[in-house]
C-alpha cells in the first residue's frame, strides 16, 4: 500500500507540457477502494467505467477554467 500511495502523490504532482497524459486516470484507479483493496479482475476497467471516467479538477483548475469561462464571456473584439 505504501508503493501505491507514494505512486498517487508522485502522479498529482506530475506536470508535462504539449502533451496529454492520463494521470488523472491512473490516479483514479489507483484510489479505487477495490484497486486499493486488492479486489480487482480483468474487467477492472470495464466493471468501474463510470467511477474511472468522470473528470477529476484540482482546485487550481477549476479556478482556470472558472477564469477561462469568464474571459470567453467578458472580452471584447479589438478588430
Amino acid at each position: 500500500d505504501q508503493a501505491r500511495q507514494r505512486l498517487i502523490e508522485a502522479l498529482q504532482h506530475y506536470r508535462a507540457m504539449g502533451v496529454t497524459l492520463n494521470t488523472a486516470f491512473v490516479c483514479r484507479v489507483l484510489t479505487h477502494p477495490d484497486f486499493a483493496g486488492g479486489t480487482l479482475t480483468t474487467h477492472f476497467i470495464e466493471h468501474h467505467q463510470t467511477d474511472l471516467s468522470r473528470p477529476d479538477f484540482t482546485g487550481q483548475e477549476k479556478q482556470q477554467l472558472s477564469w477561462l469561462a469568464w474571459y470567453q464571456t467578458n472580452r471584447t473584439d479589438t478588430g
